[in-house]
Formats: C-alpha cells, structure tokens, sequence
C-alpha cells in the first residue's frame, strides 16, 4: 500500500493513507496512524488519533508538527484537556513544549484553572520570585513570601517590600483583634524569627513593631506592668507612637477581666487608660478621609496612603475591616475580592472605615458599662454579720470612690470638649446615665435599707461632686422627654433624692436644674396626671424646709398605691423608709427635751447619721395626725400584700434594672414590716395611733408567715429570721422582736442630755446608747463610729439561721434576679401601656426604623393635613416631638449603612425610588406601597442572594477537574460538561439579575401601582422558579432560606391582591 501511494493520483494516494491509517489504528499503531492521516492531510484525524487514545504526549507531538492545520476550536479543546493533564501530572517540560516554551502563558492557564501549587512550581521555574512571593502572600503565607524575597531576590526594593508586607501582617492580624490561633499565629512566629536573623528587615520602626507585636502573639494577656514597661521603651517622636499606644491599650483592656480581677489603684490606672483609648477612636472616627490617613491605615493593616491618589484601597483578610466589607450585602456592587484581600473605591473604604470605628467605640462603651455595671467595685455587697467573710465585699467608701472613677471616664468619653461629635447616639447615652444613675442610687441606699454616708466621700471641694451633680443632673433632663413617661416617677425620685443627698454634704452648687415639664403635660396611664405638681411634691419634700412636707407626700404615696403608678419597687421602698423617718422625726419633735426629736429616737446608725446630717437644712415639719399616720402604715401593708406573689409589672421598670439590681420580695417585706415597727417603737403608748399600726403590723406578721414561702429567699439573704416573729405583737413585745430580726446593721437609741431615759434603754448594749449633749455634738458622735454589722446580736439567732446563711452565701444586691443584659443599644423597651390616643403600631419588621405606618413616609403630601382632626395646641406638639425623635434616629442609622441587616440596607439604598402616596390617594396605590416596603424587599433580596449562590455554584465547577483518578478521557468530558453547565449557570443569573439588577432600583420596587407590583411578582417567582427547577443548587445550604424569603414574600403579595378586583 505505501508502494502505491507513490505511483497512482493524487486523490487515490490521500484514499490509500486514510485506509492505511484506519489499519494501523485497528491494529493499535497509534504513532503510525497518526503518520498516515498527516501525510494524507487529515491533520484533524492526525491528532484526535492521539487523542482519543489518551496518549497527550502523542496529542502534544502532533500539534506542534502541525497545529496551524487543525481546526481552531478542536485545537482549543485539546489542549485544555492536554494542558490540565500536564498539570495534574506537574509534567511542566511537555507543558512548555505545549505552548512553546512560554512559561508566562503556562503559569497564567495555572492560575485560571486553579492549580496553585503547580503555578507556584512555575513561577519558580521562571524566576519569578516577585509573583511567587505574591501567590505567598495571597495564600496568607507571608512568611514564605518574605523568605522568596530575601534569599531569591535579593535587591534593596525586595527588602522594601519585605518590611511592608511584615508590617501590614502583623497589624492587620494583631493590631486591633484578638490574638488569631492556627496559621495566623505560626506565620508570626516565622516571621519574628526571620526579622531576628535577618538584620536588614528591620528598620527603626520595625524595630518597634517587632518590639511590641513579640509581647502581644507571645502571651494571652497584656498586663498593666508589661504595659508600662513596653510603653517606656516607644520612641515618642516616632510618627506610630500614637498607634502602637493604641494596640497596646486595646490588648491591655480587652476582655474587660480587669474590672474585677484588679486592685482598686489598678482598676483606676485601667478606667484612665480606657479613657485615653477611647478618645483616641473618636477622633479617628471624625476624620473627613480616614484610609488617607497613616495611623488608621497602620491600625488596620492597610497599605499605606500612595503618593499617586489611587482612588483604590486594598484590605488584607486579615484586618479587621476584612469582616465588616465583606460580610453579606445584597446591595453591594463593584468590589473585587480575592481570597486574601479586598480592593474596594477609596470613599467606601472611607464610609466603613468611620462606621467601624463608631461601631467599635460605641460596643466597647456599652459593654465597658455593663461590665462596670456588675463588678464588685462598684456595688456594695454585705454579708448579714461579720462573722460570715464576703470574698468580694466593697465598703461604701469603695465602692462610692470606684463609681466617681467609673463616671469621670464615661462622662470624659461621652461628652468631648474639643468639637469631636460623640458616637454614641442620643438612646444610647440615655440607657447608660440612667443605669448609673440608678447604680449610685442604689449604693447611697442600699437593698438592705442601710444609707450610706455620703458626706464621708464628697464635700464641695471635691472634684467628684462636680462630675456627680453633672450626671445626676443630665439625668434628670431626660424627663423633659414624653418618650420618658414610664421612668418619669421612678427618675424623678431618684435623680431628687440624690442631690438633696450632696446639699446636706455641704455641695451648693448642687440645685434642682430647670425642667421644661409643663402642667398637664401628657403623660402615660400609671403616671401623674399633673407632674409638674407631684415634682414640687418631690423637690419640697427632699427639701427638709417645708412644714406641710411629711403630710403631703403621704397624699403622693396614697396617690401611688391607690392608681398603681409605674414607680420602680427600689425605689418607691426607699420612698417610704424616707417617709417613715420624717414621720418618726416630726412625731417625737413635738415633745419637750426632744432636741429635735433626736432624744430617744430608735434607728438604725445609718438612718440616725443621715438624720442628723439632713438636719441643719431642716425646718419644722407638722407631724402626721393618728388617722394620717394608720393610713401610711396600711399603705405599707397594701405594698406588702401586692408583692406576695412577686413584684407586678407597674413596679418594675425593667430600663433601671441594669443599674438597680432586682430585689427579691422578701427583702422588700422585710424592709416593709421594719418601716412599720420602727413607726410603732417610736411612738409614745398613749398616741391615738398605736391600735392602728398595731394591727397592721399584726396583718403583715400573719401575712410573712402565711407567704414565707415567697419571701424566705429574700430573709435569708438579710437574716431575717421568720422563726422569731410571734403571732402577735403588742406594745410590749414590738421592740424585742425588732432587734432580734434586724441584724443586718446596729440599732441604736438617742440620749440627749436633760431629757427623759428611755424606759426600754435596758434592752441596748452599752456601745447602742448614744448620748449626745446637742446636735452638733451628736454630728460627730455618729461621725467618729463607723456603720458596721451587728455582731453581737448573731449570738442571738439559732445555729439553723446560721448555717442558712452559710449556706446560701446570698449577696442582698444580685439575689433574687436573674442575669441581665445590656439592652441592645438605640432599641427602645416599652414596659407600660400606652393610652389608646398614643398607641403606636409596632410591627417585628428586623429593619431598623423602618417607617411602619404611611404616616411614617417621607411622600405624605401636606395637603393631606387637611382632613385629619384637629388637635390641641399640647397634644400637636407631642406627636411632632416624637415624629421628630424618630426622623433623628433614623437619620442616625441612615448614616452607618453598613449597620442594617440585608433587609434594610436595600430598604434605605431604594427607598428614594418608592412611589408616594398620600391619605387622599386610592386603597391600591397604599395597598402597592404597602407591599412594596414589605414582602418585596424580601423577594428582592431573596433574588440577590440566588445570583450570589449561582456566582458560588459557578465558581466550584472548576473544583471537578482537580478530582483525583480521572483519565484524560474523564478529564475531557469533565471538561465540556464544565463548560455546558457554567453556560446554563450564567444564563440563568443574567434572568434573575433582569429582575433586580445591582447597578440600577429593581423593578420590583419601583412598581408604579398594584398592577404593577404583582406583574414584578410574577416575573420574580418565574425566574426563581427556574433556577429551582434547573437543580444546580440542590446542595445548597442556603437554598432553602432563599426560597423561604422569596415564597413567604410572593404568598402576601397574592394574598393581599386576589381579593381585589
């Protein structure tokens, strides 16, 4: 046959090399059929012999003899199927015969197809240590990266960028974050390793950097000892001093263990740094351009600021920046991200940059609080007698100097002087003043009913007071608020009661500040209904100067009990201890030799001490008349009945609970019947009174022994021991059984020189009879002898008290209640009933402050105004006051895109587009907008997410060729079936995407009117529908959420329009 080929025409010869090509490809000569289809010119035949054979070195063979005569796109499709071949087989000299020994086209293919390690190989191979370094780098192996700069390239701009890239690692990941565990940390230590042996890695600054970033990866924990020492040995003139301050400050402080776990000079060594950290993130949150700064970009591990103004900025994966941009964000467009950085436009980088660092400080601040909030610091916690050792008791001292620390820092944060805007929102500052306020409240006046002796910690020359008055008195100015009506009673006590407190100290700069509270300002149901009176009641009665002042705030309290006023049970038990003090007082002042009523007064030592400190402020008060002083003790009782089943909701205002710790009922009916028995000792035994109190001092005995099985928790806590209360108690028996169950503190007796012994004196000890020749001298009496716990009256309770207490070990401030937490900030609680007038609708809607009514949207045409009621001059002013808090805060939010969830973020980025509709407008029209601001976002966002998962779906096709044990023939067919389903994939997201495109509003939400709205329904579900039904995200893990959001969004869309004709 090769014979005749040579003798015969020219299409006889090209027949006879076919018919010998097809016999030697029968016969499994693959080479020699190969041979003959060339040399018949079937160059096609020539290769896919080869081909079909699995012989890509034959395939390899034959296209570089004659590939300019092969079918272009068969010549395409078997070299991708030679070229991964190669790959997989890391046979890199037939991959460069294949290409003709251009390595640059080899390593671009290995990286399209993602074969790393074998375009690392390559890179390699042709000396191209600076993208070799790079794919180091992009794998977040830096230190490999360094090392392939510094002994492969060897060059000054090699060393350059070394230092650069250690730099921004050791940032990114150890600046402000946590110290990172697995490859992150093993990286460092290679790279500290390297800069200790290579010398010329190291500047002057990366000296420092190595300095600081060696102490933070090497221990869990920056302690305040090793933060001085590293802080002495920073160079001040560097220009990263201020930044390396910064990392070491957050590592110092994170956590926040040392609020508890530091002694009292630590802890106010932390709270300054705290602040100075805190400040020092306000201010970088006020810059206009923060990523063309090069502190921030040295905080974040971004590169540094170009001289060229590239309007592009590059953050590594491991900033903390990374997590915020590249967190879910159906709006987001235009962003190219890899697996080891994000390159965004430099004014985005700007916005998350400011809404990160506002974030950071307004987190870091909140629980900074909360945190203070539950450390023992900052709280007293007694234990009921001196024998029982408190692990974590704080004195009142303490605990007092420890919260003036704790406000000076807030308030230094919270408040800056020097024109940088605070971050937190207006919300946000009220939930912590108000918390602390409560909690400096609740240490003056303990649960225990113990008061505590403020004079000892401030005076007027202290610049504590200052800081104290100021916060009280901000607090106080949150009342002017109608959004404040549920805390009005409760803050108004406690903000009045507390600056009384600092004027009997001797602060007279502490004044009630001027509150814009206007008569029959509105307030809510269990609110006074004229609370410009019931404050004068307040400020008149904490005055101590007004005669008529004991007898009206016994009307206020009837007033309280009888129409259920929302007031916090702290505070209002608080209310009466002060009440029953003043009665007290005012009652035995009307005897001769009573010194004011001081002479044989029964108290506890802190009620006596804080009695006779109030008293150089005091005028006459009239005494309440027998029938007024049984109606206050059955006031008592009414409360402590009320409470046997728990505190009600009207009495637990739950926005103070973060600063006030819950008090479980028994120790709020044990402070109740002690009210009444001291009311009861201190009456002389003829007065009209004593049947009265008798016998609801008997009804509350009877009712105690009754519920003692809701109260025994509380008694144990303040040892009171039930087992001492008789059935019945008379005059006689009244005093024994008071000093048997108040253990907790001393109780003492008044002996003014002159007057009358008390008859019951014999039942005091020595050290509990106080005599005193005039007030003044009875001042510094009470002064000179500290409060302390009754010792010597536990010798008087059974061992079963004992071993109770032991065993409880309950502390009065925290038992009783379970853990709380800080409320989510700017989220506001509602814990009381609105009346129907002021009921606003609230729907569970997860995008903040989103409008819930029409009369919410920005498109009511003022025309509408017209129809609607008139109202009056006081009730129009309170609906424009909160339709104005409310556009401030969504304003706030509005600014900080990044904060919403998905939802609303699509909600604010489009909602400019929505039609605008007013009361005037048609039933559809409002209906369309209805759905529009609703089940169409979800839809929206549901269709945005469907074309991410494609894009991912897409993206791990690509994985199928890298399965190991294919045969170049499965490889082929891998290959085309690749191809064919990323066609399909991308087909089907160009149709999702024609419903909601990223760079223009989706159609769904700019819907003119009803019909509108349900065409863009219908087009939507359509193209989900295909997707859903194609099945290539059958293995999604997402899929399912997706299709919740868009089915859950189209069912309202049709059930809210089929009844419409």
């Amino acid at each position: 046959m090769l014979a005749c080929t040579q003798l015969h025409s020219p299409h006889a010869i090209t027949a006879l090399w076919y018919h010998a090509a097809t016999c030697f490809e029968a016969a499994k000569e693959i080479p020699r059929a190969s041979k003959a289809f060339s040399e018949g010119k079937f160059y096609d035949k020539a290769v896919l012999v080869f081909f079909e054979a699995q012989d890509m070195p034959g395939c390899l063979q034959a296209i570089n003899s004659f590939s300019q005569y092969i079918d272009p796109a068969l010549l395409r499709r078997i070299k991708e199927v030679v070229t991964v071949h190669f790959l997989r087989q890391q046979d890199y000299r037939q991959l460069k015969q294949l290409y003709s020994q251009d390595l640059n086209e080899c390593i671009e293919l290995a990286r399209s197809l993602g074969f790393k390690a074998q375009a690392k190989d390559l890179l390699r191979i042709a000396q191209r240590f600076d993208d070799l370094a790079a794919e180091h780098l992009s794998d977040g192996l830096p230190a490999e990266a360094v090392s392939c700069l510094v002994h492969c390239v060897k060059s000054p701009s090699a060393i350059l960028q070394s230092r650069a890239i250690i730099s921004v690692f050791l940032w990114a990941n150890f600046g402000l974050k946590d110290i990172p565990g697995g490859r992150a940390s093993e990286q460092a230590t290679l790279l500290l390793k390297l800069c200790n042996f290579q010398d010329d890695l190291l500047d002057r600054e990366g000296v420092e950097d190595v300095k600081v970033f060696e102490a933070i990866a090497s221990r869990k924990r920056i302690s305040l000892d090793i933060f001085y020492d590293l802080l002495g040995c920073l160079n001040q003139e560097s220009e990263a001093y201020h930044s390396r301050v910064a990392v070491l400050q957050y590592h110092l402080l994170k956590g926040n263990r040392w609020v508890t776990y530091s002694s009292h000079e630590a802890f106010s060594a932390h709270l300054g740094i705290w602040s100075a950290y805190n400040t020092h993130f306000q201010r970088v949150h006020a810059l206009k351009y923060p990523s063309r700064d090069p502190g921030v970009c040295r905080l974040l591990g971004l590169s540094r600021p170009s001289s060229t103004g590239t309007s592009e900025i590059t953050i590594p994966s491991g900033s903390p920046l990374y997590k915020a941009i590249n967190k879910p964000y159906a709006g987001r467009s235009g962003g190219k991200t890899t697996q080891s950085s994000i390159t965004i436009h430099s004014s985005r980088a700007n916005m998350y940059i400011q809404t990160m660092f506002a974030n950071q400080v307004k987190r870091e601040f909140a629980t900074l609080s909360l945190d203070l909030l539950g450390s023992h610091r900052t709280k007293i916690t007694p234990t009921i007698s001196t024998n029982i050792p408190s692990e974590s008791g704080t004195s009142f001292e303490n605990a007092m100097k420890s919260i003036f620390l704790v406000l000076q820092a807030l308030d230094s944060v919270a408040d800056r002087e020097d024109g940088v805007a605070s971050v937190l929102t207006e919300g946000d500052e009220e939930k912590i003043w108000i918390s602390w306020s409560m909690r400096l409240f609740s240490t003056v006046f303990s649960s225990s009913g113990s008061v505590g002796e403020l004079g000892n910690v401030l005076s007027s020359g202290n610049s504590d007071a200052a800081v104290v008055y100021a916060w009280v008195s901000k607090t106080l100015q949150f009342l002017e608020s109608p959004e404040h009506s549920h805390t009005f009673v409760t803050l108004l006590v406690v903000c009045v009661a507390l600056i009384f407190e600092m004027q009997s100290t001797g602060v007279h700069f502490a004044t009630i500040p001027p509150l814009e509270i206007q008569r029959h300002t509105r307030l809510l149901r269990g609110c006074p209904k004229e609370p410009d009176r019931f404050m004068d009641d307040i400020v008149t009665f904490f005055q101590r100067d007004a005669p008529w002042r004991i007898i009206n705030m016994n009307k206020t309290l009837r007033r309280m009990v009888r129409n259920s006023w929302i007031i916090d049970i702290s505070v209002l038990v608080q209310l009466i201890e002060q009440t029953a003090r003043g009665a007290i007082l005012a009652e035995r002042a009307t005897a001769s030799w009573s010194y004011g009523g001081f002479s044989g007064l029964i108290v506890p030592r802190s009620w006596a001490t804080n009695l006779v400190m109030h008293s150089t402020h005091a005028g006459h008060s009239y005494a309440l008349n027998a029938g007024s002083l049984g109606e206050f003790v059955g006031h008592i009782l009414e409360i402590l009945l009320l409470i046997s089943n728990g505190i009600p909701e009207h009495l637990n205002v739950s926005v103070v609970r973060n600063g006030a710790h819950k008090c479980h009922p028994g120790v709020i009916a044990a402070r109740l019947i002690w009210s009444i028995m001291f009311v009861m000792v201190n009456l002389h035994p003829t007065h009209k009174a004593v049947p009265s109190v008798l016998d609801a001092l008997n009804q509350a005995v009877a009712h105690l022994i009754n519920f003692q099985g809701s109260f025994a928790e509380g008694f144990q806590a303040l040892g009171f021991p039930l087992s001492c209360l008789p059935k019945k108690i008379d005059q006689q028996s009244c005093l024994p059984v008071l000093l048997k169950t108040y253990l907790h503190e001393d109780v003492i007796i008044l002996q003014g020189r002159g007057a009358s012994v008390h008859p019951r004196s014999s039942l005091f000890a020595t050290r509990e009879i106080v005599k005193f020749d005039s007030l003044a001298h009875l001042r510094n009496l009470l002064a000179r002898s500290p409060q302390r716990y009754s010792g010597c009256r536990v010798a008087e309770r059974s061992s079963k008290s004992v071993n109770a207490a032991r065993s409880c070990n309950i502390n009065l401030e925290t038992k009783g209640m379970a853990t709380t937490s800080m409320p989510a900030l700017s989220v506001e609680h509602v814990d009381f009933q609105l009346d129907e007038s002021e009921v606003i609708p609230m729907t569970p809607s997860s995008r903040p402050d989103t409008p819930i009514s029409l009369s919410d949207s920005e498109g009511t045409s003022l025309d509408d105004w017209d129809t609607q009621p008139k109202l009056s001059l006081q009730v129009a002013a309170l609906h424009i006051f909160r339709a104005w808090k409310r556009s401030v805060r969504r304003e706030e939010q509005r600014r900080r895109l990044s904060d919403f969830d998905q939802e609303g973020q699509l909600y604010e980025q489009y909602r400019q587009y929505f039609p605008r509709v007013g009361t005037k407008s048609p039933k559809r029209d409002i209906l369309g907008l209805k759905l529009i601001r609703g089940p169409c976002i979800n839809i929206v966002l549901g269709l945005r997410l469907l074309a991410e998962e494609i894009d991912v779906y897409s993206e791990a096709l690509k994985n199928d060729i890298h399965a190991p044990g294919l045969t170049p023939a499965q490889l082929a067919s891998t290959q085309e079936s690749i191809k064919q389903r990323k066609k399909k994939a991308d087909d089907y997201k160009d149709t999702v995407l024609a419903c909601c495109p990223l760079d223009s509003p989706p159609k769904l939400l700019i819907a003119k009117n009803l019909a509108g709205v349900k065409t863009q329904t219908k087009h939507a579900w359509d193209a989900f529908m295909l997707v859903k039904n194609s099945g290539i995200l059958h293995k999604s893990e997402q899929f399912g959420d997706i299709e919740d959001m868009v089915s859950s969004g189209r069912d309202v869309v049709l059930d809210s329009t089929n009844p419409l004709r």
